[in-house]
């Protein structure tokens, strides 16, 4: 740089200088990007049809209010479920303001509590998720609801979950699920949590 330079030349040049230098040191080249960044991959669930079948029974025989509410549990191989609301029309149902035709928050709550409780129950053998043999129990221990919007009661009104992880050590099924109305709407989503309990033993 010559003596010939203004001042504010002098500054300029030392600012366009110090950005260079800050965005080289920034930058990290895509094929070294692709070397260091750390991948980590899910382990895919997968249902054995007697664990579906065995889940099914289950809630048959556990949830009469699944009876009462004419709802309709299909689990997955994937490990995720749905259920189906076949009638929307009885007095259990109607909920909201001023006997507005839209679920009822209680009837939700125990919709949500039925398919987190259902899909843990479904892993109770799965080598990726409970496999001891022992706790095959699963119990919902929370379910957070968060209400989006009035469902109304139009069919068809469906409820999906999934697994979201598995503390295998602990015996405990971290699951999401939604509700949709008739036009596809989310009305309402959950986060639930189910444990495990330890099989009771059986005496001689």
């Amino acid at each position: 740089m010559t003596l010939d330079n203004k001042p504010a030349d002098l500054v300029a040049a030392a600012a366009e200088a110090a950005t260079a230098t800050a965005v080289a040191a920034k930058t990290i080249p895509s094929d070294l990007a692709a070397t260091t960044t750390p991948t980590t991959t899910k382990p895919a669930l997968h249902l054995t049809p007697a664990q579906i079948a065995s889940t099914h029974a289950f809630f048959r025989d556990n949830f009469g209010f699944a009876a009462a509410t004419h709802a309709r549990l299909t689990i997955h191989p994937d490990a995720t479920a749905t259920i189906d609301l076949l009638r929307t029309d009885l007095p259990l149902h109607y909920g909201g303001r001023s006997g507005e035709s839209v679920m009822n928050g209680c009837v939700i709550a125990g919709l949500y509590d039925m398919i987190v409780g259902s899909l843990a129950h479904s892993l109770g053998a799965h080598p990726e998720g409970i496999d001891d043999g022992v706790r095959n129990n699963a119990a919902t221990m929370n379910v957070s609801v968060n209400f989006m919007r009035p469902c109304p009661l139009e069919l068809p009104v469906v409820m999906s979950a999934r697994v979201d992880s598995v503390a295998r050590r602990a015996g405990i099924v971290y699951v999401s699920a939604e509700m949709k109305d008739a036009q596809g709407r989310t009305c309402s989503v959950c986060t639930g949590i189910a444990k495990y309990a330890p099989r009771p033993q059986v005496k001689a």
